[in-house]
């Protein structure tokens, strides 16, 4: 059995050295960002340097192929992703005045994601949740849960399931830029988490 458990392990697992590689890889490309009606910050998931810019000192900002920002700062160019913690609610703070930026796509944006039935938040954009990562339920997923409701209810008791000491917290409020959706029930409830 130790055998087979380290034959499984070598191929089918990557090593410790490449995860933390992985983490690493993704830290330094992941940025997180604060936005409110004065400005925001920039700080690097590893925490290593971090940006404070007001949008009063900003030249210009752009929104392009609508998963990237473009921020001129005096001769400072700064490249913000979809991929960013906090983009989505950047992009709608962003203040009345650039003329590159779009603002009518953004607000089209928003009006036109749906309600994800894990989460709660209106954050679903091509069969996808932009919120919490999770798949729209679909009839392939019948190959792996029993239902929709047993796949959703996997999903939720992951999504909510407390980290550490963290409280039991299941709910949809707005995060990230997304609003809560009002027809939103959640199918699990506390002793599912605790249990």
């Amino acid at each position: 059995m130790k055998l087979l458990n380290k034959i499984s392990r070598w191929f089918l697992l990557p090593s410790d050295r490449k995860i933390n590689k992985l983490i690493k890889d993704f830290a330094a490309k992941t940025k997180i960002i604060q936005s409110d009606h004065h400005g925001f910050s920039i700080t690097n998931f590893d925490e290593e340097g971090k940006a404070t810019i007001l949008w009063k000192d900003l030249e210009d900002v752009k929104i392009e192929n609508g998963r990237l920002i473009t921020i001129q700062h005096r001769k400072t160019k700064h490249v913000l992703t979809a991929d960013d913690i906090g983009w989505y609610q950047l992009i709608q703070q962003v203040p009345p005045g650039f003329k590159s930026y779009d603002y009518a796509y953004v607000k089209n944006f928003f009006l036109n994601l749906t309600g994800c039935k894990i989460c709660g938040l209106m954050a679903v954009e091509d069969k996808e949740c932009l919120a919490c990562g999770s798949a729209v339920w679909n009839p392939e997923m019948l190959d792996s849960y029993d239902s929709e409701a047993e796949y959703l209810k996997q999903e939720q008791i992951c999504l909510f399931e407390p980290i550490d000491d963290e409280k039991i917290d299941i709910s949809n409020r707005p995060e990230n830029g997304f609003q809560s959706d009002p027809t939103w029930k959640p199918l699990i409830s506390r002793e599912d988490l605790e249990g």
